[in-house]
């Protein structure tokens, strides 16, 4: 053992080999905020909002980067103002929320992707949803209050009017901000209303989710 001394002293004091240089490299490129920006723009919306766990930094270019806060529907590009009637426009729909939607067990109605006329009058549109043929409610949906995608708007620009109700009922749960209503309200509305239909064991599609969004009756 004497004899192996020396040499296991050697071994702790010999330095230690260097990474290698694209590691460096690399891991440089991600700390640098105009490069990281540049790279999560790139990544499609979901991506990025879940990277952001990554690191401080990561997180810190995200809140910072008003390019980024837009794609992920966290700042408006317009004024919180829009018609479906005078201008024929539609605001742009924010896709996380059926993602969002879809962990408890709802899933887009065929032909409902993008917005669909509402009985409730010109100036309102829809988004339909039916429950998936998995037959699972997960009520467990995101439980995190702090989870990012509640401070997502529902579309851009904003909606400053919003019904949630069971497909075939006229009474439902109005939301209204008039900095836009967030996505974060509609998932809680939408899980009490899942467990009334559960309540029903309705799982022959014959009841789903509807979400109205109410666009400016004076056309803005």
């Amino acid at each position: 053992m004497s004899r192996l001394k020396p040499l296991l002293l050697a071994l702790r004091r010999r330095p230690k080999t260097p990474p290698p240089a694209y590691t460096t490299a690399s891991h440089a490129v991600l700390l640098l905020p105009e490069l990281l920006e540049l790279i999560l723009l790139a990544l499609p919306p979901r991506r990025a909002l879940i990277l952001q766990r990554v690191c401080t930094t990561w997180r810190a270019v995200l809140s910072s980067s008003p390019s980024l806060q837009r794609v992920l529907f966290l700042r408006p590009t317009a004024p919180c103002r829009f018609s479906f009637v005078s201008r024929g426009e539609a605001p742009r729909v924010n896709h996380l929320l059926d993602t969002v939607l879809a962990r408890s067990g709802l899933v887009p109605k065929p032909g409902a992707e993008g917005w669909t006329p509402c009985a409730a009058g010109p100036h309102v549109r829809a988004r339909r949803y039916a429950l998936a043929e998995t037959r699972e409610l997960n009520r467990a949906l995101v439980r995190r209050t702090s989870a990012s995608f509640r401070d997502m708007q529902l579309a851009d620009p904003p909606v400053k009017s919003v019904r949630v109700r069971i497909s075939g009922e006229r009474e439902g749960l109005h939301f209204a901000d008039v900095e836009g209503v967030r996505v974060g309200p509609v998932r809680d509305a939408v899980g009490e209303l899942l467990v009334r239909i559960m309540l029903k064991w309705d799982w022959e599609g014959r009841y789903g989710v509807v979400v109205e969004f109410y666009g400016d009756r004076d056309g803005g």
